[in-house]
């Protein structure tokens, strides 16, 4: 999924980069306008990592769980995430002369 958000981030001129850990977030911290985090991180606890970038200055942070864990949803919200939503797969399009 984050390749293809960091690919639309690119390609509408906006400057994107990718950290791969938590660890590697929080050092990137400084030099962003925006972080996009994803929940499950393989190193920190996702609203762990949201409450240290949310210490760590003003930087806007919205938050991705996974579909159906409301509870991390609002765990990211009392973190300090300026907003948290779903990840989810896109429906597959009905394309004109295709069969569901």
């Amino acid at each position: 999924m984050i390749e293809s958000v960091l690919y639309r981030l690119l390609r509408k001129g906006y400057q994107a980069r990718i950290a791969d850990t938590g660890r590697e977030a929080l050092e990137m911290i400084r030099d962003v306008d925006l972080v996009l985090l994803d929940l499950d991180l393989p190193d920190i606890e996702g609203v762990e990592a949201c409450r240290r970038l949310r210490a760590s200055g003003t930087t806007p942070v919205i938050a991705f769980a996974a579909s159906g864990r409301e509870p991390d949803r609002v765990l990211a919200l009392q973190a300090g995430a300026d907003d948290c939503v779903t990840k989810s797969c896109p429906r597959r399009r009905s394309w004109p002369g295709s069969r569901r």
